[in-house]
């Protein structure tokens, strides 16, 4: 990809400063996550293991997709019951590497 970091340049044929084929660009990341701990997933997780699933199948025994789901529409209750939000977005500014050989636009 275009964003690269400074191992992937370094390992580069054209990784010279006359070259110019690297710019640093200042971007903002925004990122959802939800307001509930590690432990109370964990928490979550464990309470889907003791309820029988579906069609006499355990929790552990659904496919790894329909468990993800499961835990995922039980956090987004528990959340909404505890926190009064389902989710937190958190933005940071980051910097990277853009290698204009890869993509010559960013110029």
């Amino acid at each position: 990809g275009a964003i690269v970091d400074d191992a992937t340049c370094a390992a580069c044929d054209y990784n010279s400063a006359a070259n110019g084929c690297k710019r640093r660009m200042k971007w903002t990341w925004r990122g959802d996550y939800t307001p509930a701990s590690r432990h109370e997933y964990d928490q979550m997780k464990e309470q889907l293991a003791r309820e029988p699933a579906r069609d006499d199948l355990t929790f552990s025994q659904l496919p790894e997709r329909e468990q993800a789901q499961m835990v995922a529409k039980r956090l987004k209750t528990y959340a909404q019951k505890a926190y009064r939000k389902t989710k937190v977005t958190q933005e940071e500014d980051r910097n990277d590497v853009v290698c204009m050989r890869e993509n010559d636009f960013y110029v």
